[in-house]
């Protein structure tokens, strides 16, 4: 995704990029900021959402992780938990005080990301394969601490959480209960 064409993504939904910073990789250059929108952060994830919706339909490399979970060729759930695997091995969870927004092609490039970036690459993964998912806030003592994409299999939104080693459907608390590590990058796994 191009830096005009995410910017005309959130200006059609009434927010900006703040700290714009571009990175140049492989010959092209990608958007690095944060969102400004009125709202806070319950409409910075609608954004997410709209953003994973297009790179859905734009990213080679999200059409790709699809395509290797097995889309078109195995259920849905099986399809979903391909995908979930896939991201938790090639992206690795990084901290990131400002929580950047940034183009799911970026952070497969790169190969690292914060929460918000995993689970965008995930629902948009999902959403190539044609499995209906989204992201969602996950609150700790009533602040939004991290966010996490979901799936629908058979009318049932189920848990794809790829910045923690989590289990298909299992919720992020509970991974964290029991002790689920940070994901982190594999050498030679797609």
């Amino acid at each position: 995704m191009t830096i005009e064409a995410e910017r005309r993504i959130l200006a059609s939904m009434g927010a900006s990029m703040a700290g714009l910073g571009v990175h140049e990789e492989a010959g092209a250059r990608w958007p690095e900021y944060f969102v400004a929108t009125p709202g806070g952060n319950e409409r910075a994830l609608v954004l997410l959402n709209a953003l994973a919706r297009h790179d859905a339909r734009t990213s080679a490399r999200v059409q790709s992780i699809a395509l290797a979970a097995g889309a078109g060729r195995f259920p849905p759930a099986r399809v979903a938990s391909e995908i979930q695997r896939i991201v938790q091995r090639c992206v690795n969870d990084v901290d990131d005080p400002f929580q950047y927004f940034r183009p799911s092609d970026l952070t497969l490039l790169r190969r690292k990301g914060n929460c918000v970036n995993s689970a965008r690459v995930v629902m948009a993964s999902a959403l190539a394969a044609g499995i209906p998912a989204r992201c969602v806030p996950v609150y700790i003592g009533g602040e939004l601490r991290h966010t996490c994409a979901q799936v629908q299999i058979s009318g049932v939104w189920r848990w794809a959480e790829a910045t923690l080693t989590a289990n298909f459907d299992e919720p992020p608390m509970t991974a964290l209960l029991r002790g689920a590590e940070r994901c982190e990058f594999q050498e030679g796994v797609t």
